[in-house]
């Protein structure tokens, strides 16, 4: 997305509230009360998302643009809830960035690599969730992938999740392949180029550009490097604001910072364009784990207000694996553990949960034995929880 031109005397009128250091930002209900946060589900109780617990008991739920329920989502699936002032979710919505067959894997050390599918390339690292495999080591091209993540550049994506479907082998009647990402060259009127990836459909959308993102399906896997798509539809990248409501206009979003300018400030976060007083911006740069808390303005842009440093891959310290005892649980997402009787761990609502259900939380730590593999920073707070996944 590209930052629109911002008038200088905008950034003077900003109020100057914080810029956080050292993550686990918490910022319950939004600047102006009322509207929408945007990043990966770390836990279920309702549902946490920037360490925000959200109420889901009257929330409509939308999984790829059809209705569900909270059973739908998984951990690591980034996600935009529209919300209330007393943090009681209206509705939440999830829509995958890519679905198809993994090409070009390069697995650098087991936890760290990178893969193609359908023209987006995907990064994984320590915190990427996995679900019907155990990593980028046992992914193999062609096994068919649902990938959820933060959008870094132009069809690129840190994935928080990524889920093994199947195989090109196995994809069957009523299966299909998609793609979330934007038109980088026209061909001709009935073929386009995502990334690396050619797109050959007939039918509407007519006219469209390089710079739309756009939504192809497919009933096949890919043939080389391109794709019979059975259906085109323009969509709308970053965040889902279809749900709000007038007069409701605050934002969290999390992500990495790309296209960052220092002065006037401005970046994308998760393609959601963003402007900051110059005092908040002192310390960003691109690539940099963030949450934004602000209100949208007029032209759709984020006026941040607020800027936190979040836990990112790099602020993994330690990783520890072991019988886990919950020593002091204030809620079920707030206390402290230990591995193997080792010293204090703290565990808050910016924790990652990742279990083998949704109930999994402190409550069910501390009612049986459980091994888990825990990532803690610097200063013994857990980035990441994850069930039984010691070797």
């Amino acid at each position: 997305m590209t930052i629109r031109a911002i008038l200088v005397g905008i950034f003077m009128a900003l109020a100057v509230i914080s810029c956080g250091g050292g993550g686990g930002g918490n910022f319950a209900g939004g600047i102006g009360g009322t509207g929408v946060s945007y990043g990966p589900v770390t836990g279920f109780g309702s549902v946490i998302v920037n360490g925000v617990e959200y109420d889901t008991s009257s929330a409509d739920f939308s999984v790829e643009g059809t209705n569900g329920d909270q059973s739908d989502l998984a951990v690591g699936m980034v996600v935009t809830v529209t919300h209330d002032d007393n943090d009681n979710a209206k509705s939440i919505s999830y829509k995958d960035n890519v679905e198809g067959p993994v090409a070009n894997k390069v697995d650098v050390n087991g936890v760290n690599g990178s893969f193609d599918v359908l023209g987006v390339a995907v990064t994984v690292d320590s915190l990427t969730v996995y679900e019907g495999t155990t990593g980028i080591t046992a992914l193999t091209n062609n096994d068919i992938v649902e990938v959820s993540g933060q959008i870094t550049a132009e069809n690129t994506v840190l994935a928080t999740r990524v889920e093994k479907k199947g195989t090109c082998a196995t994809l069957g009647a009523g299966d299909e392949v998609e793609v979330k990402g934007t038109i980088t060259s026209i061909i001709d009127a009935d073929s386009f180029v995502i990334g690396s990836l050619t797109v050959n459909y007939s039918g509407d959308p007519t006219g469209l550009q390089v710079g739309d993102y756009v939504e192809a399906k497919s009933d096949d896997c890919p043939a080389g490097n391109a794709i019979a798509a059975s259906s085109v539809e323009l969509e709308n990248e970053g965040p889902d604001l279809s749900d709000l409501d007038e007069g409701e206009d605050g934002m969290e979003i999390k992500g990495l910072i790309a296209d960052f300018v220092a002065s006037p400030c401005a970046f994308t976060v998760n393609s959601q364009s963003v402007i900051a007083a110059d005092g908040l911006c002192t310390t960003l740069a691109n690539g940099e784990m963030v949450e934004v808390e602000g209100n949208l303005n007029n032209n759709g842009d984020l006026v941040a207000s607020q800027i936190s440093h979040e836990d990112s891959d790099e602020d993994v310290d330690t990783e520890l694996c072991g019988t886990i005892t919950v020593n002091d649980p204030h809620t079920a997402f707030e206390g402290t553990i230990k591995v193997d009787g080792g010293s204090d761990i703290t565990v808050d609502l910016t924790t990652l949960f990742h279990g083998e259900t949704q109930d999994f939380n402190l409550d069910t730590l501390d009612a049986v034995t459980t091994t888990a593999e825990v990532k803690v920073d610097i200063s013994l707070k857990a980035i990441s929880i994850e069930e039984d996944s010691c070797i």
